[in-house]
C-alpha cells in the first residue's frame, strides 16, 4: 500500500474517532443549555414572581415560617445529591442552607432559601418561600442552577397541600 493511502486512512480513523467522542458531547450540550444567553456565562439563579418558568416562582402559603422550614429541609432530604448545610433563624426570616452535588462530576452547587412573610400579600399573614442557586465554581451553568431551584421547588410544592 503506498504512504499516502495509509495516511488517508489513518487520518479518516482519526477524524472519525475524534467525532464519535465528540458527538455525545455536542448533543449532551445541546440537550442540557435552555437559554443560549444566560447558560453559558451565568452561574447562579433566583427564584422571582416575573421568571418565565412556573417552576421558579416564589411559594407563598398561610403555613407558619417554622413549618414552611420543616417542609423545605424535608423535601431537600428526599432529593438524591441534596444536603443541608444549615438553617438559620433570625426575628423575622428563616434561612436555610443546601448543598447539591451532582452526580457524576461531583460539582456542588450552594442553594440558599429563604422564608419571610409575603410582601405585597392581604391577610391573613402569609409566608414565602423564596431561593437562590450558585455554582461554586465556573462561569457558566449550562442551566443547572435554574434545574436546581426548580427540582426543589416543585418539590416543596407536591410535599405542600
Amino acid at each position: 500500500m503506498p504512504r499516502r493511502k495509509r495516511f488517508m486512512y489513518i487520518a479518516f480513523a482519526v477524524i472519525g474517532l475524534v467525532a464519535l467522542a465528540v458527538l455525545p458531547l455536542a448533543i449532551w450540550l445541546f440537550a442540557t443549555v435552555d437559554d443560549w444567553s444566560r447558560d453559558l456565562t451565568t452561574n447562579h439563579a433566583a427564584t422571582s414572581p416575573s421568571a418565565k418558568q412556573p417552576s421558579l416562582h416564589p411559594i407563598v402559603s398561610e403555613r407558619s415560617r417554622e413549618e414552611l422550614a420543616d417542609v423545605v429541609v424535608d423535601a431537600a432530604q428526599k432529593l438524591k445529591g441534596w444536603t443541608l448545610a444549615a438553617r438559620e433563624e433570625s426575628k423575622g426570616e428563616i434561612t436555610i442552607r443546601l448543598v447539591r452535588t451532582t452526580a457524576l462530576m461531583r460539582f456542588k452547587d450552594d442553594i440558599t432559601v429563604h422564608i419571610r412573610a409575603a410582601e405585597n400579600q392581604p391577610p391573613p399573614s402569609r409566608s414565602e418561600i423564596t431561593a437562590e442557586s450558585r455554582s461554586r465554581i465556573g462561569k457558566g451553568d449550562f442551566g443547572q442552577n435554574p434545574r436546581n431551584l426548580a427540582e426543589l421547588m416543585d418539590k416543596i410544592r407536591f410535599m405542600l397541600p
